[in-house]
């Protein structure tokens, strides 16, 4: 009974004195005994105590922890991706969680409600925008182009297991396949394709998700005029995408020529 009464308190008295330790280290000293730890620990740890908290919430450790998961030069990649504002902002913690859950993701097959739905297709564009998935065009068998819009609300946070499709518009723009419809804030631009004649476009739309009082989804394609003496030639099958200092790029593969379809 004496030898537990003499190092009960011995024993406490060295967990006090390591906490005590600890707390004296310095911000850089705990950052480089955190950053060699599994992110299980470091979570443990911030569970301590406040000051142990904020430590281990912080950017500079989070970083650190993304450089040695994923390599300096992914780290380097994405930070040359992003302005020097968007430097500042990022959530080096929010960003490694993001990414940890990645591969926990699934995917599965939406039922189509009332069996209204677009009819087959390849070539066409399919983009998200508004919280809406807005599809046009493509081409169907026997290489006829399509020249419909469709929409689908799937926004919120709610799961929706039924995907509603609803038919917006027909004709406008013409019918075609192999064309590129790039976000743009909430509104898409739609360029080129080529028509059932293999005739390639050059031609530019606009397309603007709109909400009534219903609420119904619409859509409304304005086309773009004044383009000025540099428009691309026309072209299909190309790709385009939205720069950071919101430019358009266009990139073709072939700008002449007539595409024929199969009769």
């Amino acid at each position: 009974m004496t030898s537990n009464q003499d190092t009960s308190p011995s024993s406490s008295s060295s967990s006090s004195s390591s906490s005590a330790m600890m707390t004296h280290l310095s911000q850089d000293q705990i950052f480089s005994i955190l950053h060699l730890l599994p992110v299980e620990s470091i979570l443990s740890f911030s569970m301590t105590c406040k000051k142990f908290r904020s430590l281990a919430s912080s950017g500079s450790l989070w970083e650190l922890i993304c450089r040695r998961d994923w390599g300096p030069t992914s780290v380097d990649g994405f930070l040359s991706s992003l302005s020097p504002q968007e430097r500042r902002m990022v959530s080096w913690k929010k960003l490694y969680k993001e990414i940890s859950e990645v591969g926990s993701l699934s995917c599965r097959r939406l039922v189509i409600k009332d069996g209204i739905f677009p009819t087959p297709r390849a070539s066409h564009s399919l983009n998200f925008v508004s919280d809406c998935l807005v599809l046009f065009g493509g081409g169907c068998e026997g290489g006829r182009h399509l020249d419909d819009t469709w929409v689908a609300y799937v926004g919120g946070n709610q799961y929706r297991s039924i995907l509603n499709w609803k038919k917006v518009n027909s004709g406008t723009p013409s019918g075609r396949f192999g064309q590129t419809c790039t976000v743009v804030g909430n509104t898409l631009i739609l360029f080129g394709g080529i028509n059932d004649n293999g005739i390639r476009q050059n031609d530019t739309w606009v397309g603007n998700i709109t909400y009534d009082s219903t609420p119904e989804i619409s859509i409304s394609w304005q086309l773009l005029e004044n383009v000025g003496p540099m428009a691309p030639p026309p072209r299909g099958a190309h790709a385009a995408c939205l720069t950071r200092d919101h430019r358009m790029v266009v990139i073709s593969q072939r700008l002449v020529g007539v595409r024929f379809r199969r009769r």
